[in-house]
């Protein structure tokens, strides 16, 4: 119903004139249209506002959170880098979180060397076929590199616990096979980066060097663990030969189809 402005009669909408005094309504009609869009939008407005600033608070938490998290790993890393073995075998297993991270960090940096590797090496010699898939190769080498980390942080917690006989969660052991990876991952980085700009020799060198320190740390975490036992549990060489057998054994079985998988992305066949 539209009011009219002159004498307060109520009309129908699609009254053009008053029905009482004859006043013109429909320039009436336009402007009471115009409010009410005007109405609806800053009502939609709002809304969108009150949406936007609901999404914000609930992830706020969380982005507040990674900051620290983030922060927080910088002041660990450097920590392991600047004393290796002795804050490594001291990790506690409250940093198992930074522990992941650090474990990530390899398989991340290391599957990104592969394809940069890779695609040099086809460009260099294998010049036939198709151009390396980048998304693909990424993904092959992220699936075998995740599955032997896990593997040997699975593994070494076994020893520790079944072999060596010691009470030692999880986190714990993993806390301290993390921490003294630290010094590998952060050649791998450099590795990743040498590649990158094609010093292909120099990358190879660090490959070498970041295989030792992997070794080192899987030995010298069943080592620090041997100094809690009581003599109750197996020799740590045994735990160690046991840890090796498990991934040379994963090496072997899964050795073939990576290959392949690798040859079928460089060379289209």
């Amino acid at each position: 119903m539209i009011h009219c402005p002159n004498c307060y009669q109520p009309n129908k909408d699609d009254q053009k004139m008053c029905t009482e005094c004859g006043y013109f309504l429909e320039e009436e009609s336009a402007a009471a249209a115009e409010l009410t869009g005007r109405g609806e939008k800053t009502a939609e407005g709002k809304d969108a506002q009150t949406a936007s600033a609901s999404s914000r608070e609930k992830w706020e938490p969380y982005a507040e959170k990674g900051k620290l998290v983030a922060k927080g790993y910088w002041s660990y890393a450097a920590d392991k880098l600047k004393s290796p073995l002795t804050n490594g075998v001291a990790a506690a297993p409250s940093q198992w979180i930074n522990g992941w991270i650090t474990l990530g960090l390899f398989v991340l940096f290391f599957s990104l060397s592969n394809v940069v590797q890779l695609r040099s090496l086809k460009m260099g010699i294998l010049s036939i076929g198709t151009q390396v898939p980048v998304f693909k190769t990424f993904m092959v080498s992220f699936f075998h590199i995740s599955v032997l980390v896990l593997l040997t942080a699975g593994m070494l917690w076994v020893a520790v616990k079944y072999l060596m006989k010691l009470s030692k969660g999880f986190t714990e052991v993993l806390s301290r096979y993390s921490a003294l990876t630290v010094v590998p991952v952060g050649l791998t980085i450099v590795f990743f980066l040498t590649s990158l700009i094609g010093l292909r020799s120099l990358a190879l060198f660090l490959l070498v060097f970041i295989l030792l320190g992997w070794i080192a740390a899987v030995l010298v975490t069943i080592y620090s663990f041997n100094k809690e036992s009581e003599g109750t549990g197996a020799d740590p060489l045994y735990s160690l030969f046991a840890v090796f057998f498990v991934l040379c054994f994963y090496l072997w079985v899964a050795g073939d189809s990576l290959t392949k998988s690798f040859l079928s992305l460089v060379v289209k066949f």
